[in-house]
């Protein structure tokens, strides 16, 4: 850009043989080329009119005031585009920033995968552990249950003494619960 600003400014002084050599293939090539071009037919409709006319003549006068119109909006429009430009640019830099931190995001929310493999693994050994246990319990309940029918279906009555002539206190605290 700041080529096109230096021959924008060269031309303004009257002088129509620069050039821009910017060799780009993109949008900016192509305003080099038709700003070249737009330079050359300048350059041409100047020296013809230079030539028919006297140096004085209000015609020539005319035509250089309208070269330097147009230099003046060939400089803003280069001048808009070097802002957009950096428009572009800016644009791409805060893509690249975002990029970055969503590959983070990316990358952190990956490492956690095993994690959750391990928790999910546990969680299913948590819930087998309970399944045993509950029914360890189950057994558990209907052996106790059991012994209470068994009791109950032993006499009632039968309160023997033991050897020192006293319920033994097992089949007292056995009886109680019952």
């Amino acid at each position: 850009m700041a080529r096109v600003l230096e021959v924008v400014d060269v031309m303004r002084t009257g002088d129509l043989t620069q050039r821009l050599q910017l060799n780009r293939n993109d949008e900016i090539g192509a305003l080099e080329n038709g700003f070249n071009r737009m330079t050359d037919g300048l350059a041409m409709l100047v020296g013809q009119v230079q030539k028919s006319a006297h140096p004085g003549d209000h015609l020539c006068h005319r035509i250089e005031q309208m070269v330097k119109e147009i230099q003046s909006a060939v400089s803003a429009s280069v001048m808009g585009m070097d802002k957009f430009a950096e428009e572009v640019r800016r644009g791409i830099l805060e893509v690249q920033h975002v990029g970055g931190h969503l590959t983070q995001i990316i990358q952190q929310v990956q490492a956690l995968a095993p994690r959750f493999r391990s928790v999910n693994e546990g969680m299913q050994a948590e819930a087998t552990g309970a399944e045993q246990i509950s029914q360890a319990l189950s057994q558990l309940s209907e052996a106790a249950q059991q012994t209470v029918e068994s009791l109950r279906q032993s006499d009632p009555g039968d309160r023997r003494p033991d050897a020192r002539g006293e319920q033994s206190a097992d089949r007292r605290v056995a009886l109680q619960r019952c």
